[in-house]
C-alpha cells in the first residue's frame, strides 16, 4: 500500500499558503441532509477558480456537495470510508478520483487519513484541451469518473503506485505554492498534473470495479482519434462489457447523448476545421469525416451549427 513520505508531509504542512486555508471545511446547510461547500470558500482568491488544500489526519466529513466546481482527490496516506450515492467503499493511499459538480459525498471511519484536494471550476478556467480527449485516461478520470454515480463501479477505481503518488503530491504542492504569486505558472503546472494523471489512469492495471469505465474511456478516446471510422454499437457493447441498453444509459449519463450523437458531433467538429483551413469540396470533406454522402453530412452540419457547410465556409472566407 503506498504511503507518502512523512518528512514530505511536514514540508506540506509548513507551507504558509496551505496553512492559511487548511482549516475545517465551511459548509452551507441547504436542508436537513444536504450541505454545500460554497464557491467563495473553495476559491479564496477572487476570479481564480483553482485551489489546492492538503488535509492531514482528517476526521469525519459530513455528506456535502460542491457549488458549481469539481474536486480532484488524491489520497496521500491512511484510510477512510467514502460514501457516494448512499453506498460505501474503502479509500487508501494512492486512490484518486474526481467528484463532479453538485455530487454528494462524505468521509467517515478515518484513520490517519491524509489527502490532497484540487478544487477546480473547469467551465471558468476554459483550459485548451489539446489532445487530452484522445487519451483514455482523460475520458475515464475527468469525464466518466466525474459524472458516474454508480457506486459499484466507483469502488477502488484508480490507484497510483508509490512513485506516481509521490510525483503527483509534489506537483500539487508546487501548484499550491504558485497560486498566490504566479497564477499563470500555477495553471501550467496544473495542466501538467492533469496530463500525468491521465497517463497513469490510461496505463494502469484495472481492478474489477474499474473495468467498465476504463473500457468505455478507451472506446471514446478512440472515437476522438478516429471519428471517421465506423463504431458499430455491437462492437462497443462487446468491448465495454455492457448490453446495448446499459451502454446507452451509461454513455448518456456521462456524455449527455448517445454514442452515435457523440460520434456525429466529433465528425462535424472535424469538418469545421477542414472547411476553414482547406480547399477540399464538401463531398470530399464528408468522406474524410466519415459521412456516407454529402447530403447526410449537410443535414447533420446544419442541425448542429445552424447553417449549411457551404454557408459556414463562406463566412470564414469572408473574414
Amino acid at each position: 500500500m503506498p504511503v507518502i513520505n512523512i518528512a514530505y508531509m511536514r514540508i506540506l504542512s509548513n507551507n504558509d499558503f496551505l496553512n492559511k486555508y487548511k482549516n475545517s471545511i465551511k459548509m452551507k446547510k441547504l436542508s436537513r441532509n444536504r450541505n454545500q461547500v460554497e464557491y467563495s470558500y473553495a476559491f479564496p482568491i477572487p476570479d481564480f477558480p483553482l485551489a489546492v488544500r492538503i488535509e492531514e489526519n482528517a476526521g469525519q466529513i459530513v455528506s456535502h456537495l460542491h457549488e458549481n466546481f469539481s474536486e480532484l482527490v488524491i489520497v496521500l496516506s491512511g484510510r477512510a470510508t467514502h460514501l457516494v450515492a448512499n453506498r460505501k467503499y474503502q479509500l487508501t493511499g494512492g486512490d484518486i478520483f474526481v467528484i463532479g459538480e453538485n455530487r454528494m459525498h462524505a468521509y467517515s471511519e478515518t484513520e490517519n487519513f491524509c489527502y490532497c484536494n484540487i478544487l477546480m471550476d473547469l467551465n471558468t478556467l476554459k483550459l485548451p484541451p489539446g489532445d487530452l480527449p484522445s487519451r483514455p485516461g482523460y475520458q475515464t478520470l475527468f469525464v466518466i469518473d466525474r459524472q458516474d454515480t454508480a457506486p459499484d463501479r466507483f469502488r477502488n477505481r484508480f490507484r497510483l503506485n508509490l512513485e506516481q503518488l509521490e510525483k503527483a503530491s509534489r506537483m500539487a504542492k508546487e501548484i499550491a505554492g504558485l497560486i498566490p504569486v504566479r497564477r499563470f505558472e500555477a495553471i501550467a503546472k496544473f495542466m501538467l498534473l492533469v496530463g500525468f494523471l491521465c497517463d497513469c489512469c490510461g496505463n494502469e492495471e484495472k481492478t474489477e470495479g474499474a473495468a467498465i469505465p476504463f473500457r468505455l474511456g478507451h472506446i471514446v478516446a478512440k472515437m476522438e482519434r478516429h471519428c471517421e471510422r465506423d463504431f458499430p454499437i455491437a462492437d462497443m457493447c462487446r468491448q465495454s462489457g455492457m448490453s446495448r441498453a446499459v451502454l446507452f444509459r451509461y454513455f448518456g449519463n456521462c456524455y449527455g447523448m448517445s454514442p452515435l450523437e457523440y460520434l456525429i458531433r466529433l465528425r462535424v467538429n472535424k469538418s469545421m476545421h477542414l472547411l476553414k483551413n482547406t480547399n477540399l469540396s464538401c463531398g470530399e470533406i464528408a468522406q474524410d469525416c466519415g459521412f456516407t454522402d454529402g447530403s447526410y453530412f449537410a443535414m447533420h452540419f446544419k442541425k448542429l451549427q445552424g447553417v449549411t457547410p457551404t454557408a459556414y465556409r463562406k463566412k470564414w472566407q469572408g473574414k
